[in-house]
């Protein structure tokens, strides 16, 4: 397997199980949602492995309008979680050959299949799970929408071109998209969410 090891400066050398990519799309998210509402939520739930997460990124169209200037969304993480979040459409990677980053390599399949939680809202939020929040968040986007047909897409998190150190969750760590600001029972949002990542254990 090439690619097996990578190292941080700061966080030191990992083996890599394998090399793993998500590209997911909500249902129409209609209001009301509130403030904060999770729209994606990436619990980590094996105590060998981490998860070292390179890229996170939101794309967001405008789907029904009837006021406010769009919407905004915040990668942040949570941590000693006890219960998963609910709601949605739980995404399960599937065998060896989905969800490959690098499809030329041997990989595994994601320990997503057996153990944490990968989900994301489908017509309203999710239902929080147990966890603890950071205090401030990791990334932030703000979507202009004053229009049906009117979003964008953004880069979240990028490991190398917003932080010089890479994402790891640990056990019981999660990865969470949310809307600060909500949105009203008129407008609605359809959500997509790319998150790229390697399965990787200390040392190498």
């Amino acid at each position: 397997m090439l690619n097996n090891v990578i190292s941080d400066p700061l966080l030191g050398r990992f083996t890599v199980r394998g090399w793993y990519s998500i590209g997911t799309v909500s249902g129409a998210v209609a209001g009301s949602v509130v403030a904060n509402g999770q729209l994606f939520s990436m619990l980590w739930g094996d105590s060998t492995y981490s998860a070292l997460i390179t890229r996170v990124t939101v794309a967001a169209k405008c789907e029904a309008f009837s006021s406010g200037i769009g919407a905004d969304f915040q990668a942040i993480i949570g941590r000693n979680a006890t219960i998963a979040a609910s709601g949605g459409t739980a995404i399960v990677p599937g065998n060896s050959t989905d969800c490959q980053a690098l499809s030329s390599q041997d990989y595994p399949a994601s320990l997503f299949n057996s153990e944490g939680d990968l989900r994301i809202a489908s017509t309203g939020a999710l239902t929080a799970g147990t966890l603890t929040l950071d205090t401030t968040g990791i990334g932030y986007a703000a979507v202009a929408g004053n229009a049906v047909g009117v979003g964008g897409t953004y880069d979240l998190y990028r490991w190398g071109v917003h932080p010089a150190r890479p994402l790891v969750l640990a056990n019981n760590e999660a990865l969470i998209v949310r809307t600060p600001g909500g949105w009203g029972s008129s407008n609605t949002w359809r959500v997509g969410i790319t998150v790229e990542w390697a399965e990787v254990k200390a040392g190498g």
